[in-house]
């Protein structure tokens, strides 16, 4: 309601979502809807925050869409009597960078639609690994990508320093098999561990 208000949207034509708060009479107008995926061209790997707003005189709809950190999906219906004019804003942010993000959230439902939505008892059923895996994964790889860039830097510089050149020396092939082999051995409890929490993870997810 205060991202209505901040677009300009007349109370009154948001008065359901306004009395319920006041005096929690009836139904929340509000569910978790993980029914499909709401943002068109979602950016990948983002856990954005988003909230949208759809108002549609001729269904008499006003909704608003909401996201925290691109897994609790949400939809409000605010009004099942909206008269004002036609409107579709949405406002998103990348919270890790603190910079908007460009989105386009498609909430053309009809009545029926959401009132099917909003009467649905398991709200979370939709909430599956796969939604949470599109948000977590990508941001795994890079940390795994940026532990491997260190553990490998630190392991090249431990392997030149012992490999028995001395600074201006040109490298022999003696001097680069002992910088091999040293990197190697400097590597593999990055690689071992890397590799154990792998399995855990296979084998967490096939139970």
């Amino acid at each position: 309601m205060a991202f209505a208000h901040n677009i300009g949207i007349d109370p009154k034509n948001y008065t359901s979502g306004i009395d319920y708060l006041r005096f929690k009479s009836g139904p929340p107008d509000f569910s978790y809807y993980y029914g499909q995926d709401l943002l068109i061209e979602r950016p990948k790997g983002i856990p954005l925050h988003c909230v949208s707003l759809y108002g549609d005189p001729k269904s008499s709809l006003l909704l608003a869409y909401i996201e925290y950190f691109g897994i609790y999906r949400i939809i409000v219906r605010l009004s099942a009597q909206y008269s004002g004019t036609p409107i579709n804003r949405s406002y998103a942010i990348n919270p890790r960078t603190g910079c908007g993000l460009n989105v386009i959230v498609d909430l053309n439902f009809s009545d029926e639609n959401i009132s099917e939505i909003l009467t649905n008892k398991e709200i979370l059923a939709g909430l599956t690994e796969q939604v949470i895996a599109d948000i977590i994964q990508p941001r795994l790889v890079e940390v795994f990508n940026s532990e491997r860039d260190k553990a490998l830097h630190e392991a090249l510089l431990f392997a030149l320093a012992n490999c028995g050149a001395k600074e201006g020396d040109i490298l022999t092939k003696d001097h680069i098999n002992i910088i091999s082999k040293l990197t190697t051995e400097r590597m593999m409890p990055f690689l071992m561990n890397s590799l154990n929490l792998r399995r855990k993870t296979e084998n967490m997810s096939s139970n």
